[in-house]
This record gives C-alpha cells, sequence and structure tokens, in this order.
C-alpha cells in the first residue's frame, strides 16, 4: 500500500487518494455537514465535522471506529495531540467554536476537561 493522500471535503465525506496513480481509493461517509479538519496519529485519521462532531477512522481498513460528540454546537475547527501527559496518556485536543478546548483520552476514549481558549496562562 503506498502513499495516501486524504482531504476532509464540502460534501461531508473524508476522500483518500493514492499519490502515485492520483486514483481515487475511498469516500468516507459519516458526518452530516463538511469536515473541516483532519489529524493522524498512530493508525488513527480523526476528521471534525460542521455537524459538531468528531469522527475516528482506523486508517488501515477506513471503517469509522467511533463518534466525539463536540456539544454546544461547537464546530471542531483545529486537532491535535498533546505529548503524554505524567501518567503517559497522549490526549486528543478538539478545538472548538465555542472558545472551549476539549481534551479526550484517546486510550479510554472518554472526554477529560475543557479548557476555557481566552483563560490567561497561569505562570506559576
Amino acid at each position: 500500500k503506498g502513499a495516501q493522500a486524504v482531504a476532509g471535503c464540502l460534501d461531508a465525506r473524508v476522500w483518500v487518494w493514492d499519490i502515485q496513480s492520483r486514483a481515487l481509493l475511498h469516500r468516507l461517509s459519516g458526518h452530516s455537514r463538511p469536515v473541516v479538519s483532519l489529524h493522524h496519529f498512530r493508525h488513527f485519521l480523526f476528521s471534525g465535522g460542521v455537524d459538531s462532531t468528531v469522527r475516528v477512522w482506523d486508517h488501515r481498513t477506513w471503517k469509522c471506529l467511533r463518534v466525539l460528540e463536540m456539544g454546544e454546537n461547537s464546530v471542531p475547527y483545529s486537532l491535535g495531540i498533546s505529548p503524554p501527559l505524567h501518567d503517559g496518556d497522549a490526549p486528543l485536543l478538539l478545538a472548538g467554536t465555542n472558545g472551549k478546548v476539549a481534551v479526550w483520552n484517546i486510550d479510554t476514549w472518554q472526554p477529560g476537561q475543557e479548557i476555557d481558549q481566552a483563560a490567561p496562562a497561569d505562570n506559576r
């Protein structure tokens, strides 16, 4: 399996292409509104949609493993993985249009704290 490119699209799907042949390999369906953010980590592809969800795809099979709800009509416009915390977990950070960053544990798929994006940094 060669290198692949992915794109979140206005048709509410994630499109996957083979880079060398430029062939369209997959159209991943599940979001109900446009896909506006993507992030790859380990064997996961995370896609954030205007439908206020983040879908977790296994890039080996392109199956949707989970749907994470952002809530409060918040669109996940930025996705990322933080360096591991003290307990070894690498949290998924979801920055939403509600002004908050949702923190999810990708080993247990449990939501953690929410961080207010407007809060000043604690410099202690």
